[in-house]
This record gives C-alpha cells, structure tokens and sequence, in this order.
C-alpha cells in the first residue's frame, strides 16, 4: 500500500512548561483517503500536526512523504511536498480581499506587473466550482468567521496541495454547509488528495473519514478502518471511559421575567444591497435560552457584534431591565450586567501575550486590587481554583497564547461564566472542545438558568441548539424568519431549521 505520509515515533517535549505533548506517536495515511485525527482537548493532535507541517520541529521520530524520508523544518518546505493545512485559527490579512488573501505568496502577474483581473477571475472560478458563498473581491474583515474558514480552504485548494490537513474545520459551518465541504473533500479524494481531518465531532468521522486514528494523553490509543468502530467506543478511548450524552433541559423556578429586548434593528452597510440586519426584534428573559440559527452572512455575525457593542444599529432600541442601552460600548454593557463569549475568542476573547491568570480576572480586576495594587497571591488562588474547576491545562502564569484552541475556549467560558452577570451572550461557545468539555459547559448553562441567568445561544450545532434552547430564532438574510417555541419546536429537527436557515421556508415566525 502506497502511503502519502508516515510519521513514526514522533516525541515532542516543550521543555518551558515540562509537557510532553507526543509520545512516541505513530500515524499513517494511504494515497487518496481519509484520516480523522480525534482526541480530546490536550490530547496532541495539534502539535503532531503542526510537526507535520512544519510549524513545530520534533525532538525524536521521523517523517515520510510518498515513501521517502524528510525533514519538514517550515510551511514553506510543507508546501513544496505538497502539504497544506487550514488552522483552526484563521490566518487572514481582514483588510485584504477574498483573492489576495487567497494567492498570498501565489500571485499571478503578467509580465512584471501583478494581473488583479486574472487573479480575480481564478479565484471567483474556484468559489463557484466549490459552491462556497463568496465573492473575490470582497474584503476578508467584512466576512463572517464561517466565510473566512471558507477562505482558508480555498488557499490550499488554490495551491493544488496533495496532502491537506483541516484542523475542526467545520465548527463554525452550518448542516448544510458542513455537507457541501464533505462533498467537496470526496472531490478532492477522487482527485487523488489525502487528508487528515483533526476533529471532535463523533458523526463527522464516522460520515467522512476512511480511517481513524484516537490520541488521548500524548500517545495514539488505536487506530482504525473507521467502518469497524461505533461512536461509542470512539468517545471511551477518546476520554479513558463511557460518557453520557443526553443533556436534560431545566426549568427555572422564578417570574418569567424579560431581560434584554430588542426593537426594529436594522443595521445598514455602505454599499450593501440589503441591510445586514432588517427589523430584527426580540425579547430574552430570566432562566430562559433564547437560541439563534443561521448559516454564515445571514446576520448572526453582525448580531452578536451589536450585542456585544461593537457596532451600533441603524435604526432600532436595545433595551436591558427596561433601560435604553442603545449605543452602548463593551465597557459599558459589561458594566451593566452582560458576559460575553465571542466566536473570535483570540481577538475578542482573549489577550494571548498575558498570562491565564490576568485573562481570568480582567472582567473583575477591581476585587483583586488593593491600595492600587494587584494582590498576587488572591490571584493566583483563583485562577488554580477556576483552572482545576474547568479541567484547563496550563499553569496560572503560562500565557495563553501557549494553549490549545480547547483549553483557550474554556479559558474564555471559565472567566465568563464566573463573572457576574443578568445575561450571557454565547457565541459557538463548544468551538474545539472534545464531548466532556461540551458536556460540561451544558451543565455550566443548565446551572446558570436555573440562577435566573438569560442565555443567548448562537451556534452553527444545530444539535446543540435543540437540545439547549427553550426558544430558538432563525436567521435568513438578515431577519428572523422563525421563532420556533413549545409545540413548534419540541417536533423540529435540524432539517426544520435548515429548511428556514436556506431560505426554503418562511414566515414561521411565532411567540414572543
């Protein structure tokens, strides 16, 4: 069997936090196939694939590609053994447009002189052939971070990579979408690309993948023809024993109480045909979680922007507690009685230079302070505390940029979650994580609710929403198409809502 790569007893130790992060790991690919690469967050699958691609440089092991031996030390010697990779952090210029960022490095010139034409003619051909909901010419900072994932993509498809690595590239990807991009990956099968898909999502490596390789600890704990292992032993190797996946609703015992309102936004954009968002209105209220639906560029994106104060309505009033917040900045809302977990949790969420410990307490500075000084020692017993509470690996003074995308994520819910609040906005609050820290954020929610909390769920997990959700709103070109409650949404399922998310029904809009 001709194998496209071949690592063997690969050992990565990172000496300033004493963590071995591969353990004599072994991992092998045949040509034009499928290799899922699961395990929980920490587990390594990150690192072994950022060795591959040359990002990290291993201590032991090594590494062959179509059966000869190599020395992968930059992206740049990846790309040229035909390796690429998308990052589960984007790695796009916002100010640039979709197809200068899609040719970065890859320009096409005429002569001596860069031709914008033909290169936008080459990438607007590769958007239309993968049906992905972009126009070359548009600017990535415009984007939503589904459409940028989707650029990301679309950088290696540009390059005629032969091996492709996808680190969770469909956590932020609708139902639909996610089925579009699994169609697109048996394409590029058929073409004779490999691919190893990084992910935590039990169906996806069941739908999509050939073979299975589970990490968990640093070391691989098996590896298998994916037709001859079920989901639930995935999940036991994956996490070391047996989890439970039913997530029960809990019903709050207080008023039914509103908290948060919006009336008739509408938020406009110079040169848009459409408003971004049209006429939204809504009402969150105590112990509830107010769900929202869409695939990317209907709204969501700008909605959790003007939620969280990082732009201002058109027209329109935001009200909390019967008070108009319209206008408010972040510092403001904060102030007020919101806690907020962005979809970007290394631009909104999180300062990756600073440590764990300052990124925990930078919502509550002001309790650790004391004649205009930071009392270390109460910072430090909070920040283990919290650390230990939330299964975070990493010590209080590591930085976060050290960490994986999970454990930034829990990082980010952690300080959220225990910072006091009236409501939470949670935008893909299980972006990265593996089942148990998904399930354990459930319960997070569920506990909030049942203190009263108002919930705003935004979230591409159509499972996660139904299961979650005591109301849920759809999203299709920037207005809410339906709002689904009781009856309604106790019999729909995620086609329901990808019918609405399609555009393929409307009107649906019920309650309040």
């Amino acid at each position: 069997m001709a194998y496209a790569v071949e690592m063997v007893n690969i050992v990565k130790r990172y000496s300033e936090t004493g963590v071995l992060a591969n353990n004599k790991v072994s991992l092998s690919l045949p040509k034009g196939k499928i290799l899922a690469l699961a395990g929980e967050n920490g587990a390594g699958k990150s690192t072994l694939m950022k060795i591959l691609y040359g990002l990290e440089l291993p201590d032991e092991g090594s590494i062959a590609v179509n059966g000869e031996g190599v020395k992968i030390d930059s992206p740049l010697v990846a790309n040229k053994l035909g390796i690429g990779m998308v990052h589960q952090h984007l790695m796009l210029i916002d100010q640039f447009s979709v197809s200068e960022n899609v040719t970065l490095g890859q320009e096409v010139t005429k002569g001596l002189r860069l031709s914008h034409r033909q290169r936008d003619a080459e990438v607007t051909a590769l958007i239309e052939r993968h049906n992905f909901p972009l126009k070359a010419e548009e600017r990535v900072g415009e984007l939503t971070l589904g459409q940028k994932q989707q650029v990301e993509i679309l950088k290696m498809l540009y390059r005629n990579v032969e091996l492709l690595i996808l680190d969770e590239p469909t956590a932020l990807l609708a139902e639909q979408e996610v089925d579009a991009l699994f169609a697109t990956l048996r394409e590029l099968v058929v073409k004779g690309v490999s691919i190893i898909l990084i992910t935590h999502k039990l169906r996806e490596i069941k739908v999509i993948s050939d073979y299975l390789t589970i990490m968990r600890g640093g070391e691989v704990v098996g590896s298998y023809k994916t037709a001859e292992i079920d989901e639930e032993e995935i999940s036991r190797l994956m996490v070391g024993r047996t989890l439970a996946f039913k997530t029960d609703k809990s019903s709050y015992q207080g008023e039914r109480e509103e908290v948060l309102r919006l009336e008739g936004i509408t938020l406009n954009a110079k040169g848009a045909k459409r408003p971004l968002l049209n006429n939204v209105s809504f009402s969150a209220f105590r112990g509830e979680v107010l769900g929202f639906a869409g695939v990317g560029g209907n709204g969501l994106g700008e909605l959790e922007s003007l939620l969280g104060g990082f732009v201002k309505p058109s027209e329109g009033h935001v009200f909390y507690n019967g008070e108009d917040i319209t206008g408010y900045s972040p510092r403001q809302l904060r102030h007020s009685g919101l806690a907020y977990v962005p979809s970007n949790r290394l631009t909104r969420g999180s300062a990756s230079q600073a440590s764990l410990a300052h990124n925990l307490i930078a919502t509550k500075v002001a309790q650790f302070t004391k004649g205009g000084l930071l009392q270390r020692r109460k910072i430090t017993a909070y920040s283990n505390k919290v650390l230990a509470d939330y299964a975070i690996k990493g010590g209080s003074d590591a930085a976060v940029g050290s960490l994986s995308g999970g454990n930034i994520q829990k990082l980010i819910l952690a300080r959220e979650i225990e910072h006091l609040h009236d409501y939470i906005i949670l935008s893909q609050p299980t972006w990265g994580l593996d089942v148990e820290s998904s399930l354990s954020v459930y319960n997070k929610m569920l506990d909030l609710k049942r203190r009263g909390v108002a919930l705003l769920l935004i979230s591409s997990n159509l499972d996660e929403v139904l299961a979650l959700s005591d109301r849920v709103a759809v999203f299709y070109g920037g207005e809410i198409v339906a709002l689904l409650e009781g009856e309604a949404l106790k019999g729909a399922t995620k086609e329901t809502l990808g019918a609405y998310m399609l555009g393929l029904k409307g009107g649906g809009v019920s309650g309040t």
